[in-house]
């Protein structure tokens, strides 16, 4: 059974900033981005701390829409990750943790507005644009993964339609 891990301290900051543009007469666009980071550690009273696990320390969401009338719309997103402990513990190295290196992943959000009468919207959204191979901090039993594979390069189009 799972014991209780200690005590467990945290410490971080969130900066966002957003910037809405005009590009001639036909053009709107909006710049965003988010800037985290959170430290903190876990004390299981024996001593021996270590850095919080499945947390990165550092995150980057970056990402732009643009807006051509109320006709069509494109959103590309980046994500950046820094690298994470899993909590599992580094037979190597006691009392370290074992780390799953940080990604980057891309995304692209489309969208064809006022489409058949002005009452559909087709969208299509990508996901890992670049087909990127990334892995997500996961478990921490020595028999779970620790490195969990994401997803590859995934796509959805979907129709909205109002009655």
């Amino acid at each position: 059974t799972k014991g209780n891990a200690g005590q467990q301290t945290q410490t971080g900051i969130d900066l966002m900033a957003q910037w809405r543009f005009q590009i001639g007469a036909d053009w709107t666009g909006d710049l965003w981005g988010n800037a985290s980071w959170v430290d903190g550690e876990i004390d299981e009273g024996n001593g021996v701390d270590w850095n919080l696990s499945h947390v990165s320390a550092y995150k980057l969401k970056l990402g732009a829409t643009l807006r051509y009338r109320d006709r069509v719309t494109v959103t590309p997103r980046l994500v950046w990750l820094g690298d994470a402990s899993n909590g599992r513990k580094n037979s190597a190295k006691p009392p370290e943790r074992l780390i799953t290196d940080g990604y980057a992943v891309a995304n692209l959000h489309v969208g064809w507005h006022k489409l058949l009468d002005g009452k559909a919207t087709l969208w299509l959204d990508v996901y890992n644009l670049f087909d990127a191979r990334y892995y997500a901090a996961h478990g921490s039993a020595s028999r779970t993964f620790f490195d969990m594979p994401q997803q590859p390069r995934t796509w959805m189009a979907s129709l909205e339609y109002a009655f």
